[in-house]
């Protein structure tokens, strides 16, 4: 999909949010971009990752939980069979990572330490969601021994994770998911998978800090409750949830524990300048297989099986209708997203939800919508911040009488890099006196640049009788705009003067000075046998 990302006349930069590039179009040939269809526009899908749902049962009964219902009333296990096959359609497809999944798949170990074994085999990546309460001794050597990343599902300290997450018999589970993490911390290094609801909103900092500094975790997935068609009672506004994480993220990166939803998805983006097309898997790039072997796109509709159907594990689903339409929902492709301003770090949201509380996959995840919102408006104002911080302002005016002792610093400094020209303008005070009498229009201007501190770290003198203009610059300040600031300057006061031309000279070596002068428009008018060129600018209005 092309966007006209920057006009001109009779030109526009046409841009693919989805590929990354750019193509530089005649703007009458734009139109004949925008009539491509759709498979063209949109690369293939390409399987990223594949849910073993191994088991249906789940020894939790979590409050917030979106399976509205069993799954199945006699609810089932995955045999090994089912298993191995899927595992070979993944080898087909050359899918990335296979991930574990339930219920509590644990309850089906057999089948996930059979299936892990298979990955561990072709040196395939596998991870696994737990609730952590059936993880003993034994079994956390046999994860570590697959190489099974862990994600262990804990929502903070025991008041808050109790108040949520509780045993299916209703009692609290914090102590046996404590236990389980024990002995998975013994044998391998987990990572928590975090849901940010009611239950833990309002102390998220210190739940967050408290995961970091005691459990000593190495990562942190966030999730928000997931919706359902009577609502889900922990839902959390999704503008104050993206104001806590953004504050978890900060702790999680004083304490080094790598976090994904914030810095991943919107952050890591929004700084390397790249499009984040996509923020489910479920769009194009996941298979899900259920206990009977149906497939499916998204894990999320496990329940009713709505998207889900037969298969023989021989076929390329990722060639199906169904998986083609989902490879399609991205924002790029959805008119109802094009001109919005959070594209860029988006990335969709989530179709499930969509489906579940708008009523189709291609309408918007509007509680996404409001959640990169708020971390894109956070993202804009810690730029200007660090911006502000970490760049001078620039003050450019002319010299006068009391600059002398900074002129002197100035002048020693740049001579020291190797400018030595600089140093007639030594004495100082003799120089500024000289830029300040009444006869300064005849002998000369000259303006220096400084920082917020108040530092000189620029400055360009104006000479007569042919105006010649030269700029000195400290070199820790190069590509800052002090050398054009202080050449508009120059022009300016010579504008004044009702002069037409203005004269730069440099040393033939020095390239960087002729781009620059180049580069603002001068052209070369001669050279002489000491190299050194002279080159001249007609400023008339």
């Amino acid at each position: 999909m092309w966007y006209p990302f920057y006009y001109s006349s009779n030109e526009l930069l046409a841009y693919d949010p989805y590929s990354q590039k750019k193509l530089l179009v005649k703007t009458e040939e734009y139109l004949d971009l925008e009539d491509e269809t759709l498979e063209k526009k949109t690369p293939p899908p390409q399987l990223r990752v594949m849910y073993l749902l191994v088991t249906e049962k789940c020894n939790f009964l979590c409050k917030y939980c979106f399976i509205e219902q069993p799954m199945s009333r006699d609810r089932k296990d995955m045999p090994k069979k089912t298993a191995e096959n899927a595992f070979k359609m993944f080898l087909r497809l050359k899918g990335k990572k296979m991930i574990f999944y339930g219920g509590e798949p644990l309850l089906n170990k057999e089948t996930v330490f059979f299936a892990g074994g298979l990955a561990k085999e072709k040196k395939k990546s596998t991870s696994m969601v737990t609730n952590g309460a059936l993880v003993d001794q034994d079994t956390a050597q046999k994860i570590a021994s697959l190489k099974i990343n862990v994600g262990v599902s804990i929502d903070g300290r025991r008041k808050a994770h109790d108040s949520a997450r509780v045993t299916a018999d209703g009692k609290p589970s914090f102590d046996l998911v404590m236990k389980g993490w024990k002995n998975l911390k013994e044998y391998t290094s987990p990572g928590i998978s975090f849901t940010i609801g009611k239950h833990n909103i309002n102390t998220l900092e210190e739940e967050v800090e408290w995961a970091c500094t005691q459990l000593e975790t190495q990562s942190i997935g966030f999730n928000l409750p997931s919706e359902y068609s009577k609502g889900n009672p922990f839902s959390v506004s999704p503008k104050k949830a993206a104001e806590k994480l953004i504050k978890a993220y900060q702790i999680c990166k004083q304490y080094g524990v790598y976090e994904d939803r914030v810095y991943n998805r919107r952050i890591k983006p929004f700084v390397e300048g790249k499009f984040w097309a996509k923020d489910c898997a479920g769009c194009g790039n996941e298979i899900a297989v259920l206990p009977d072997g149906s497939i499916g796109p998204c894990h999320g509709f496990a329940s009713s099986k709505k998207y889900f159907m037969p298969t023989n594990f021989r076929e390329n689903p990722l060639k199906n209708r169904t998986w083609r339409e989902w490879n399609a929902r991205y924002p790029a492709n959805m008119a109802q997203c094009k001109n919005c301003a959070i594209i860029g770090v988006c990335g969709g949201g989530c179709p499930y939800y969509a489906e579940t509380v708008n009523g189709s996959m291609w309408a918007r995840d509007t509680r996404h919508c409001t959640f990169c919102g708020t971390i894109l408006s956070w993202l804009i104002k810690k730029t200007i911040e660090l911006a502000e911080e970490n760049f001078p302002k620039l003050i450019t005016r002319k010299i006068m009488p009391g600059d002398e002792e900074a002129l002197k610093k100035f002048v020693e400094t740049v001579s020291s890099e190797g400018f030595p020209k600089i140093e007639s303008l030594l004495p100082a005070d003799k120089f500024v006196a000289g830029m300040n009498n009444l006869d300064a229009c005849k002998k000369g201007t000259c303006f220096i640049t400084e920082n917020r501190k108040g530092d000189m770290i620029g400055l360009a003198n104006i000479t007569p009788p042919d105006q010649n203009i030269g700029i000195f610059v400290l070199r820790e300040c190069w590509g800052t705009q002090v050398a054009k600031n202080l050449l508009h300057a120059c022009i300016t006061e010579c504008r004044k003067r009702k002069v037409d031309k203005i004269t730069a000279r440099t040393d033939q070596n020095n390239r960087r000075a002729r781009r620059f002068l180049e580069k603002q428009g001068f052209k070369k008018t001669s050279g002489n046998k000491q190299k050194e060129l002279t080159f001249q600018l007609n400023i008339t209005q």
